[in-house]
């Protein structure tokens, strides 16, 4: 699996969760400077880019997804 990094027109930097399901959306994930993670939809950051609305997530890591075994 191979997690991309994308730089939003802000300088935000985001994660994006490879594709696991054909069809599915995939998850962008954000660290905030606390250390959380916020998480959007790859679609929502496709079409708003730094405007996208992001979700807080529980976890200060990434899901099993975006982790190299």
């Amino acid at each position: 699996m191979c997690v991309k990094i994308e730089i939003g027109n802000r300088g935000r930097m985001v994660m994006i969760e490879p594709e696991l399901v054909a069809g599915l959306t995939c998850r962008v994930f954000h660290r905030m400077p606390c250390g959380a993670l916020e998480f959007c939809n790859l679609a929502d950051w496709r079409e708003n880019n730094e405007r996208a609305r992001f979700y807080g997530y529980a976890s200060r890591e990434l899901p099993s997804s975006m982790v190299a075994e």
